[in-house]
């Protein structure tokens, strides 16, 4: 059965770290105005170059100049092995196709988790510092005042944060889900906060927040009701 893979995306960025995965192959169709247009389009061009130059893997691309040519391209690049498929746009011709595989939110969602790349109201929220999610090179210190300077520039000045985000490895047959606490010499270490459902090897991977003094530590985790699991942890893909 063919399969057509497509992410809906309407954000400006698309920024995969893959560089342990050079077999990855993924693809971008672009919608019509090409991929320099000074919108949408070009913005994820930015982003699937900053891809390419950080971790070496090529993708294959189409620039749409006709309607027509949509569902074509599509279909090429499937059969082609690409393994994700960037539409830039709204496809909804395709959705009720037999032999179509549409992948969504759920499925990109997943993908990130995968790859390491933590999401805001998954991974962390509104209650949670930027540093903890690792994007506190994204504040900048010497732009004037704005609402929330005060904590941002403390923490930056006198120390770190509490917790942090972290990648983590679980042995593929430990029965896990998001909210698992996860510990340490038996003390209460932090939270897994997503799970992955795509497999590499024998283990699969999540982004759990940790407490701080054990991410410099690398200290293996594991769960409360079998300490002999290993939950194995490294930093994040990116920094910001």
């Amino acid at each position: 059965m063919k399969k057509i893979v497509l992410a809906f995306i309407t954000v400006a960025v698309m920024c995969f770290g893959l560089s342990q995965a050079m077999a990855f192959k993924p693809a971008v169709v672009f919608d019509m105005g090409g991929k320099f247009d000074k919108s949408f389009n070009e913005g994820i061009w930015n982003g699937t170059e900053k891809f390419r130059k950080e971790t070496g893997i090529k993708y294959r691309e189409f620039e749409v100049q006709l309607e027509a040519q949509r569902e074509q391209f599509l279909r090429k690049l499937a059969q082609r092995g690409s393994d994700i498929v960037i539409a830039v746009g709204f496809m909804d011709r395709l959705k009720d196709e037999a032999d179509s595989e549409l992948v969504g939110h759920e499925a990109f969602s997943d993908l990130l988790t995968y790859l390491g790349y933590p999401q805001f109201d998954v991974d962390y929220g509104k209650g949670n510092f930027p540093q903890e999610a690792s994007l506190g090179d994204h504040i900048s210190f010497n732009k004037g005042c704005y609402v929330g300077q005060e904590p941002h520039a403390r923490m930056y000045h006198r120390g770190h944060p509490n917790w942090v985000l972290v990648r983590l490895t679980f042995p593929k047959d430990v029965d896990v889900k998001p909210g698992t606490e996860l510990f340490a010499e038996g003390e209460s270490a932090g939270t897994l906060t997503s799970l992955s459902s795509i497999h590499d090897e024998e283990v699969k991977k999540g982004i759990g927040m940790i407490r701080h003094q054990l991410s410099l530590s690398g200290t293996v985790l594991n769960l409360k009701e079998n300490s002999t699991i290993l939950i194995r942890q490294e930093a994040l893909t990116y920094q910001i």
